[in-house]
């Protein structure tokens, strides 16, 4: 069996949405929950030729405009992945190697998938990620990658945000600015701080040259497993059995719960309701 790589939502948006379309929607790099990525950011100027301080403040006002405009026309799809790092648990333990898998993310089913009532999708990760450079292939730059947790010093960040005035004046500040992003975009795109680290995020991330078009990709070949988590009532049973059974997924397995026991998490087949012998 290949990589995983798992996505958690709501199940509203899983089964009104993703799963009857087959299609995940890459967001808008500033709708996620992390300010880093949401707030504007201060580029700074390298002063490599002589020029006043009217210019400098006219330069550096553009310049973070621009930088900022450029930066947010970043799309991307998150998932969680499986830990290998072994902070995560003896490689010798067979329970602990189990709660590395990216199904078994409790802070991202508290805040993402509806407080343990959601949905966590399964894929094929080198599948999924052939699928979509196929689908997006000359509709702007695709990146994918796991992101670095690091607790970055002011160094790092000047360096990956920091520009030559002469080069500006020379090529101009949008051309600058994205030769900038394209060789700094894993600072800019693939780190984030260490407290962040539970959540072993994996992303796919694009800038599309029509930056005001939604992008969607299709899931249909890669969907592995369906799980609910702990908290699920049962209310969806029918549209849960229907995408099980309507054949759309054909490596969709059967579908899973997280359950607990004193107060220990494992994996069950799913129960449907209308299964059950009253």
């Amino acid at each position: 069996m290949g990589e995983k790589l798992y996505h958690y939502t709501s199940l509203e948006k899983a089964l009104n949405f993703i799963l009857p379309t087959k299609k995940l929607r890459l967001s808008s790099i500033v709708r996620t929950n992390d300010p880093r990525e949401t707030q504007d950011w201060y580029p700074s100027i390298r002063l490599t030729q002589d020029m006043n301080d009217e210019r400098v403040n006219e330069l550096m006002d553009e310049l973070k405009i621009t930088f900022n405009t450029e930066k947010k026309k970043a799309k991307l799809i998150c998932f969680s992945q499986d830990h290998n790092d072994k902070e995560w648990g003896d490689d010798t333990n067979a329970f602990s190697l189990e709660l590395r898998k990216g199904y078994f993310r409790f802070r991202m089913w508290a805040n993402y998938a509806d407080n343990h009532s959601g949905i966590c999708l399964e894929f094929d990760k080198d599948i999924l990620i052939s699928s979509i450079k196929n689908e997006l292939e000359g509709m702007g730059k695709l990146y994918s990658g796991s992101v670095t947790y690091t607790n970055y010093s002011a160094v790092q960040h000047y360096r990956a945000t920091s520009f030559d005035s002469n080069e500006i004046n020379t090529y101009g500040l949008t051309s600058v600015i994205n030769k900038h992003l394209e060789e700094s975009f894993k600072h800019i795109f693939f780190e984030k701080l260490y407290d962040w680290r539970d959540e072993a995020e994996f992303r796919i991330l694009h800038i599309p040259k029509d930056h005001d078009e939604e992008v969607y990709v299709n899931i249909g070949n890669s969907l592995t497993n369906i799980y609910v988590g702990a908290n699920y009532d049962n209310s969806k049973d029918m549209e849960l059995e229907t995408v099980k059974e309507n054949g759309q997924y054909p490596l969709l397995d059967e579908l899973k719960q997280i359950r607990f026991r004193n107060s220990t998490p494992f994996i069950t087949p799913l129960v449907l309701r209308s299964n059950v012998i009253e």
